[in-house]
């Protein structure tokens, strides 16, 4: 064997022997290696998850079409081995930038290839492997992961979105009314603002805050706290001209999360360790409160996050859902819930900085619920019908995160 065939065979054993991210169904793996699958699982090999292996084999031998198959890559920089098996020569070919190959031809015969794919900072995304031997055509479609943080910037203003794998979670609390009755509830994974949203970031998008219109505010220094929550926003505000606008300027559809997503996101996801407020089980650790507040917002990041690593999901400012509030859960409704199709008030979750425990958990509590009318103006003694009952603005202390699907 001539040295440089030599060290190009021992070049490409090692590749196939370091990665791991390829992956295959039951069905594409010859004999023994279903005997090896199988024979891990009993022995309850912990190693690594038996349906990753560091290579595919596509047998394009004869004249009958095969299923296509799939390669699932990390977030990362990563890379794994196709191994080629032809009896005629074939020529390769991909339609992404992210992907490559080692190389885009073979001649009859066995080759390992080695695909690699460019790290991802954005949602997931996928690419095909289209391999032509004569008449006969494979195709291999290249799933790589959402990186777990994307970043955004608006001008001078960053702000970063938190992937939140989807999964099920028991929704509500049967022990309070307006959260009754606790229920499974299934989720699609989405992606969330690791704060609330700032001054500084609504500032940058709209171009006033809107302390600026209200009554009560005249001599208010928000400006000066950009990393503050924004807050005194309303659900109509926030839906008609903000997330429009952050979204034409992401390229991605920003929207509130529904009261499932807000839920299962301030529980932890699938990190979930059943804390009552979002991220702990001693309040002041994670939210900002009466107690430990000054009775002032506070900039945001600065308690400890969650399970999930998002921060302040339990006090400060309280944030608004994108479902109509109604007392209780229709516990039919599990898959995805959006809420109530119609109604006058949006829920609101999370509790605030002026907010106390006096029963319970409080307005902190992961399964606590409230509401507000989305203009945020209501009659200010419960709609008594008295001639005299003037209107008040109910938001003063009401902010939000969105979230980002894929």
């Amino acid at each position: 064997m001539k040295p440089k065939a030599f060290y190009f065979l021992i070049w490409l054993i090692t590749v196939s022997l370091s990665y791991y991210s390829c992956s295959k169904s039951e069905k594409e793996m010859i004999p023994d290696e279903k005997e090896d699958s199988k024979d891990k699982d009993k022995d309850g090999d912990d190693t690594g998850d038996p349906d990753h292996t560091s290579s595919i084999v596509v047998n394009i031998y004869g004249s009958d079409n095969i299923d296509a198959s799939e390669i699932q890559m990390t977030y990362k920089k990563d890379a794994c081995l196709i191994i080629i098996k032809s009896d005629v020569p074939y020529t390769i070919t991909n339609n992404s930038e992210w992907l490559s190959l080692a190389d885009y031809s073979g001649e009859a015969g066995a080759k390992g290839i080695v695909v690699g794919v460019s790290k991802n900072e954005s949602i997931p995304r996928n690419s095909q492997i289209s391999i032509q031997a004569g008449s006969n055509q494979h195709t291999i479609h290249v799933n790589q992961q959402g990186a777990p943080v994307i970043r955004f910037s608006a001008g001078d203003i960053e702000f970063r979105m938190v992937l939140v794998e989807g999964g099920s979670f028991m929704m509500g609390d049967s022990d309070i009314p307006e959260s009754r009755w606790a229920h499974s509830v299934s989720v699609n994974s989405f992606y969330m603002c690791e704060t609330e949203v700032t001054n500084g970031l609504w500032s940058q998008i709209m171009g006033s805050l809107p302390y600026d219109d209200l009554e009560g505010y005249d001599d208010h220094n928000e400006y000066n706290r950009p990393n503050h929550p924004v807050s005194a926003v309303s659900w109509n505000e926030i839906n008609d001209h903000f997330l429009p606008a952050i979204s034409d300027l992401t390229g991605f559809e920003m929207r509130l999360p529904t009261e499932a997503e807000w839920e299962f996101a301030a529980m932890g996801g699938n990190l979930s360790k059943g804390y009552a407020y979002a991220g702990s089980n001693t309040l002041n650790d994670v939210a900002w409160n009466t107690y430990n507040s000054a009775n002032s917002k506070q900039p945001v990041a600065q308690l400890l996050p969650n399970e999930l690593g998002l921060y302040d999901m339990s006090g400060n400012v309280s944030e608004w859902c994108s479902d109509w509030y109604k007392s209780g859960y229709n516990s039919s409704d599990n898959n995805n819930p959006t809420g109530p199709e119609t109604g006058t008030e949006k829920v609101i979750r999370g509790g605030d900085y002026s907010d106390m425990v006096m029963f319970g958990h409080g307005a902190f509590y992961v399964k606590a619920r409230w509401y507000a009318t989305p203009g945020c103006f209501s009659k200010c003694w419960g709609d008594t019908g008295h001639p005299d009952e003037p209107i008040c603005f109910r938001c003063h202390r009401v902010g939000f995160r969105f979230v980002m699907s894929f």
